[in-house]
């Protein structure tokens, strides 16, 4: 006998339907976290459960995305693309304290620019302008392999700040 494991491709196939229906129960708020196994969960469809989160912030249903990204972040705590997308949905429903507390967990685990150039807009909305400052400096002395976009807005905020202190 070889070293190869029968596959049956059937149950394959239905395990793989469950665990889809299980992601869409939780993206449309039917089951929470608590409810779903999360050693079943492939980091894939983890993934995919996060594009749903961002299709809900897209459309404004806020509360939704929540309770997908807080799921996520329950599952892989230790996940700075889960953290960060809490944060941004929470900067967007203007919960700017619970917005930081995301972005502070995302940049403790691994710094990005995108966590801290969120973060610094959240600042200066607090009117902490040296914690903003800060910040953007952070993620300008990123690699800028690592800085994106987000260097750039980084660059802009940080000349903003700077032309209207002068």
């Amino acid at each position: 006998m070889s070293g190869f494991v029968k596959i049956d491709a059937n149950q394959l196939m239905e395990e793989n339907r469950r665990t889809v229906a299980k992601l869409q129960m939780l993206a449309d708020s039917r089951v929470i976290f608590t409810d779903l196994n999360a050693q079943e969960l492939p980091v894939e469809q983890l993934y995919q459960l996060a594009d749903m989160g961002h299709k809900r912030l897209q459309y404004g249903r806020y509360e939704e995305a929540v309770m997908i990204f807080q799921s996520l972040t329950m599952i892989m705590p230790l996940n700075t693309y889960f953290q960060t997308a809490l944060g941004a949905t929470f900067q967007r429903m203007k919960k700017v304290d619970q917005a930081i507390a995301a972005y502070n967990t995302s940049i403790k685990l691994r710094p990005s620019a995108n966590a801290l150039v969120n973060r610094a807009e959240c600042f200066l909305q607090k009117g902490k302008r040296a914690e903003a400052e800060q910040d953007l400096i952070q993620a300008l002395e990123l690699p800028p392999e690592q800085q994106g976009r987000h260097g750039q807005r980084a660059a802009m905020l940080y000349e903003t700040l700077h032309s209207h202190a002068a």
